[in-house]
């Protein structure tokens, strides 16, 4: 009688079980990912928009405009604040997220 492993994939299979415990911990891994990448958008997008108004800020400067040189760099302070608190706030939230799944 032949004592060859069962690769059938029946229910009781120890090698089935693990299969599927790697495929959950891939879809976790993945799902980690996609919420990681489409969350820092909001954030990116303010550093961007801060950036893009601290330029504009300088050149209205140089033409000697006080009042809104004044005003575009406390909304480019603003920006750039809020972006960067965006993104290091979801930065530890995928953190804490990551740290709560299966590890291989």
């Amino acid at each position: 009688m032949s004592t060859a492993p069962n690769n059938s994939g029946t229910l009781g299979d120890p090698q089935c079980e693990h299969r599927d415990d790697y495929r959950s911990e891939i879809r976790a891994h993945d799902t980690a990912k996609s919420l990681e990448g489409a969350a820092q958008w909001p954030g990116l997008t303010l550093v961007a928009i801060g950036l893009v108004t601290g330029a504009l800020t300088m050149t209205v400067a140089g033409y000697g405009f006080a009042g809104l040189a004044a005003f575009g760099a406390l909304a480019s302070v603003l920006c750039l604040a809020a972006g960067i608190v965006l993104l290091v706030a979801e930065h530890r939230h995928v953190k804490r997220f990551a740290s709560r799944l299966p590890h291989p």
